[in-house]
């Protein structure tokens, strides 16, 4: 790289693009294999260059006064970059975030940079190349993985200033330079992460899962007393069919359509029946007299009244704590950091909202089963705080409604 000419262009160019190849999704165990700036009309590619230039390169690039460090996906390279050399940019634009912002409410969460290509710039990338990145050593790049990378960056320019056109007809340029301004604090709370104790999670997963047989042993009973009138004079097999248990082995049939009633048959129906099988609770609840659709947990809770039904959706949400919210987040805790890692997108809901995931730490259930075993670190504190009904607030104030006003002045 001519490092003369890069500060040459870099002191006259109104607007620097970055996009890095890496090995992987990680920054902390994942390495970068190439560094691309575009400047100044001027392609700039760091692949062996000490990492003492790579730095001063980059801090000539992310403290540039005037100029904007436009990226595609820009929270993710920065992830990168800060946890090898320790800056991030004073003036991020990410590309992805600012179309989300020119389509709220109507558009997509996440753009790819094709799909902005096509839009601005009338050309298709191809990205099928990105995948040969992963888990490659440098000694493999060649000018194709060079020009892919080139090709990353070269368009990102003419996307801004478009996007700049857009921003203006909408009148939501305050919007797009906080949502930017945001990346920053974004990014850092996506790789310091968060800690959970570890050892009362497990803890907290062997008590719930302690729990699971009596529940189910509990429910198996309700139906069985729930279904013992309608069934006391049908055939083993016929009550079989009823609560659609399957039969695997024709052989079966035949005795099964000798035995009489529950009395000789409650043990093998307790065994066979599965309250995990969405046809046979289906089956059970249309029994019981409880006309429903189907038994999806939303629509379950429209029949709360009967007994059975409040029974299984708490086996259910018992279930998904073991399995969502127990196992899945320990089984993401770091084998480098031991921390948690959610990724948060800003701009993750049509409404505006962050959302989060890998995993979802905004959707932790609100009892202490798990919350109580989210720790901070050593030598911190963890704080919580909260809007008060911020929406309704708003809402009160921008359509300047007296009785809400009122109501809040009044307390």
């Amino acid at each position: 790289m001519n490092l003369e000419m890069f500060i040459k262009d870099i002191n006259s160019t109104k607007t620097i693009a970055l996009d890095i190849e890496t090995t992987g999704l990680d920054p902390y165990q994942d390495e970068i294999l190439l560094i691309a700036l575009y400047v100044n009309n001027s392609p700039y590619v760091l692949v062996d260059e000490p990492e003492q230039e790579k730095k001063y390169i980059l801090d000539l690039a992310f403290n540039h006064v005037s100029a904007p460090l436009i990226g595609h996906n820009l929270k993710f390279d920065l992830k990168f970059l800060f946890h090898r050399y320790k800056i991030y940019p004073k003036n991020p634009y990410s590309t992805d975030i600012v179309e989300c912002l020119l389509n709220s409410g109507v558009g997509e969460t996440y753009y790819h940079l094709k799909h902005l290509t096509e839009k601005y710039c009338n050309i298709t990338l191809d990205k099928e190349l990105r995948k040969a990145f992963i888990g490659m050593s440098k000694e493999n790049l060649d000018l194709e993985h060079i020009d892919y990378a080139i090709k990353d960056v070269m368009y990102l320019e003419e996307i801004y200033n478009k996007q700049q056109e857009e921003i203006d007809k909408l009148g939501i340029r305050k919007v797009v330079e906080l949502e930017n301004r945001l990346i920053i604090p974004v990014m850092l709370m996506e790789l310091i992460g968060i800690k959970i104790d570890v050892e009362k999670w497990k803890k907290s997963i062997n008590e719930l899962k302690q729990k699971v047989p009596v529940l189910i042993s509990e429910i198996k009973e309700m139906i069985i007393s729930e279904l013992e009138e309608k069934l006391k004079d049908k055939t083993l097999f016929e009550i079989a069919n009823l609560l659609a248990i399957p039969i695997k082995r024709k052989s079966d049939v035949v005795p099964l359509q000798y035995l009489i009633g529950l009395d000789y048959s409650k043990d093998w129906v307790l065994s066979n029946l599965n309250i995990d099988s969405p046809k046979q609770m289906l089956s059970v609840l249309h029994l019981v007299g409880v006309d429903v659709p189907n038994t999806n947990e939303d629509t379950l809770r429209d029949y709360l009244y009967h007994p059975l039904v409040e029974k299984i959706l708490e086996y259910r949400n018992l279930m998904k704590l073991i399995s969502t919210y127990g196992e899945n987040i320990l089984a993401k805790v770091h084998p480098v950091t031991g921390a948690l890692h959610p990724e948060f997108n800003q701009v993750g809901t049509v409404s505006g909202r962050f959302s989060s995931s890998n995993p979802n730490c905004q959707n932790i259930p609100a009892n202490d089963t798990f919350r109580s075993n989210f720790i901070a670190r050593e030598g911190y504190k963890l704080i919580t705080a909260d809007y008060s009904q911020q929406e309704y607030r708003l809402a009160g104030a921008l359509a300047h409604d007296p009785k809400i006003i009122d109501a809040y002045k009044r307390n």
